[in-house]
């Protein structure tokens, strides 16, 4: 609440940031339909903005001047997490046709395999970003304590590896 100019001024500056992820999938890299152009620009803009949060951390701890930015880092991974589930949202309307048991069934086919079916690391990232996504905020730092909050939110450095070999094999 006291910071709700600056939140109102990020979520414009993601959506900005997301049409021009979606301008670019259209008009530079040519992706002919809507919806993939839709799956895609959501999945680069979620991958980014968490790429940003993770590259903060290292840019705070040799710049500790900075540290009094370090709720950027937070809407950056918030953010990141909003667009990776747009684009959950996304696959499963499109490519899925609705319907969340039809991943499950194409995931846990025969081969069960992550490099062949790379939706199998998405399946590992996405509860983890959820985790950090529901525990990112002042009232679960304060109920989990800082150790508990800590050990929870280094698992984020798993789930961006998951997220980095889901986009390595889909875009080879």
């Amino acid at each position: 609440r006291q910071n709700w100019k600056f939140v109102l001024g990020f979520i414009v500056f993601s959506l900005a940031f997301q049409f021009v992820q979606y301008w670019l999938q259209v008009n530079v890299i040519g992706v002919e339909f809507p919806e993939a152009a839709a799956i895609r620009s959501a999945a680069f803009t979620g991958a980014t903005f968490i790429a940003f949060a993770l590259l903060l951390s290292p840019i705070f701890k040799f710049f500790p001047k900075y540290t009094k930015y370090w709720y950027v880092r937070r809407s950056f991974g918030v953010m990141g997490f909003v667009f990776g589930a747009v684009h959950y949202f996304n696959v499963v309307t499109f490519l899925f046709q609705g319907n969340v048991a039809n991943i499950f069934a194409f995931a846990f086919s025969e081969p069960i395999d992550p490099f062949l079916k790379p939706i199998i690391f998405a399946m590992l990232a996405y509860p983890i970003f959820f985790l950090m996504f529901l525990t990112s905020t002042d009232w679960a730092f304060d109920k989990l304590g800082n150790n508990k909050w800590k050990a929870l939110h280094r698992l984020v450095y798993f789930a961006f590896l998951f997220l980095v070999f889901h986009f390595l094999l889909i875009n080879p």
